[in-house]
């Protein structure tokens, strides 16, 4: 998201694949149980669609004959999870879908994710200094706002404990009402946001007065699929939540997550999102999506962490730890100390990541919205009132800045009359249900919900001579040739577009080249306007 108006008015990554078994475009049956490696579900994909069955024999295509059955729909974003019956490759199984006409938006694979953190090592709570904790609670705590953990879940019941659990929770792993943290890094994320103070036990939370919404998409050692995500968002938004924290990501975009992101935002919901620990230029899924507000992290000095990915695409930086420094000599490792549930034993753990910065900017958006503020006047107050780090101004580096939640409040107050309510009185403000997203900056393209069409009597011809993936330099080339360069040629990469591609005239092709791709795409498509298509394994 990129929004400024001025204020006196207002490791996670998806396992990389090769061209081998479990590739969503390589030849013959994909085992099930599903292979985490592979880094995509063996058996689903996700549809969009309009009227589309239940039970769907594909017709065409080189999955003619297999059918596919829904077992969960997501009517908000007009989407649903589809489990192949029988022998074939996801990526057949996306071609034959296509292949359904008008009835589908869009397919794609049902991609792994993993929680997005480092080592853990202990140390102290110097983070809270950094954003001034105590300072912004002489003007709120967080009361009445609820922020929906979409993590590994929560797990309750430690001698520290968070404020207060709101209903509703669900684990989408286990499908069941009870979104226990077999991991550790759910707990520890929530505990960032709302871990109770000032009962003279442990530590604190930025935001002590907010609810959690614990829902579980990751599984105990951290990786989940999309369909879980999409699930946990819609179920944030369907609970009524004001703030989403989504300490997990992979350099793999999906249209359903895109969607379900955008009915986020549409209701008015906070979307604050890790921007990854690669320490490379562009963000993850979903912060890269302009709905997000992605978080880039710093350490103890206020420079950015090593780790912290970094690009137009950040939008703000909080504390996310540095474990192999002391920088402040307290005799510690300079991470974010929570509480968490660590194999049936609560300890405070010392981790770094963007994960961990990523709640600090949620709680600090949970204190705004319990004043008041309502999503675009949260993010709007954040940015302005940032410590500005790095070049003067916004950058890639650190975006706006370093949450300062206090000036941001006293701000927000002082732009009210002075009449913001006090701390633990305070009620949400407008939902901003309708607000359209502004422009954001991505890298790559932003993903276009536009499907391939599925024409089988193309006008013209087209074939891709060139696809190539360079780990080295995360580099994806891809060339097209065609008999007739007057139409335009969509790229999809894992089933995303990645918009038109570059006619080269002196060349007579169709070019991309681009990096920042972190994992090695599964299959790249190249589509003509006139209809002709050719798809390649990078």
């Amino acid at each position: 998201m990129r929004l400024m108006p001025p204020l006196i008015a207002a490791s996670i990554a998806l396992t990389a694949c090769s061209p081998t078994e479990g590739d969503p475009s390589a030849d013959g049956a994909l085992a099930s149980p599903p292979e985490q490696a592979r880094g995509w579900h063996s058996r689903r994909v996700l549809i969009g669609h309009g009227e589309l069955p239940a039970r769907v024999e594909l017709q065409a295509g080189p999955a003619a004959g297999i059918t596919i059955e829904r077992d969960r729909h997501w009517p908000g974003i007009s989407a649903s999870r589809y489990v192949v019956q029988g022998d074939a490759t996801i990526g057949d199984v996306m071609r034959s879908v296509r292949l359904l006409g008008d009835k589908v938006t869009y397919v794609e694979p049902d991609f792994l994710r993993h929680a997005v953190v480092e080592d853990p090592l202990r140390a102290r709570q110097w983070n809270m200094d950094t954003v001034g904790a105590e300072s912004a609670w002489t003007w709120s705590m967080g009361a009445g706002v609820v922020v929906a953990v979409i993590d590994t879940g929560v797990a309750t019941g430690g001698p520290d404990g968070l404020n207060a659990i709101a209903p509703g929770g669900y684990d989408f792993v286990n499908d069941d009402d009870d979104p226990h943290d077999d991991h550790g890094h759910g707990t520890h994320v929530a505990g960032t946001i709302a871990q109770v103070s000032g009962n003279g036990v442990g530590v604190v939370g930025l935001a002590p007065g907010a609810s959690i919404l614990p829902i579980k998409v990751l599984d105990a050692n951290g990786s989940g699929y999309i369909s879980d995500i999409v699930s946990g968002i819609e179920l944030a938004r369907q609970q009524g939540a004001d703030v989403i924290n989504m300490s997990l990501g992979s350099n793999r975009g999906s249209t359903s997550e895109q969607l379900a992101m955008q009915a986020a935002y549409d209701a008015g919901i906070f979307v604050a999102a890790a921007a990854g620990n690669a320490g490379t230029r562009g963000c993850l899924y979903p912060a890269r999506y302009t709905t997000a507000v992605a978080v880039g992290a710093t350490d103890f000095s206020n420079d950015k962490a090593p780790y912290s990915n970094w690009g137009p695409c950040i939008e703000l930086v909080a504390p996310g730890g540095r474990t192999t420094v002391d920088q402040d000599g307290d005799g510690f490792r300079d991470g974010i100390l929570q509480e968490t549930l660590i194999n049936g034993a609560w300890v405070y753990r010392n981790w770094q990541g963007t994960s961990m910065a990523t709640p600090h900017v949620a709680a600090a958006a949970a204190l705004l919205m319990a004043s008041g503020a309502d999503r675009a006047q949260t993010l709007s107050y954040l940015q302005q009132s940032a410590l500005d780090l790095g070049s003067p101004g916004e950058d890639d580096t650190f975006g706006f800045g370093l949450i300062q939640p206090a000036d941001a409040l006293a701000a927000w107050d002082a732009d009210q009359g002075g009449v913001a309510p006090p701390p633990d009185s305070a009620e949400t403000g407008d939902s901003g249900t309708g607000v359209t997203p502004p422009p954001g900056d991505t890298d790559p393209p932003p993903g276009d919900t536009d499907p391939p069409p599925g024409d089988t009597d193309p006008s013209c011809t087209l074939s891709i001579t060139q696809a190539k993936y360079n780990s080295r330099r995360g580099e994806l080339t891809v060339q097209a040739i065609t008999d007739d360069g007057s139409w335009n040629a969509t790229l999809y990469v894992d089933g995303v577009s990645q918009g038109a591609m570059a006619w080269v005239t002196k060349k007579a092709r169709y070019e991309y080249k681009e990096r920042g791709w972190n994992d090695q795409p599964s299959l790249v498509e190249v589509v003509s306007e006139c209809g002709a298509s050719d798809s390649a394994i990078p």
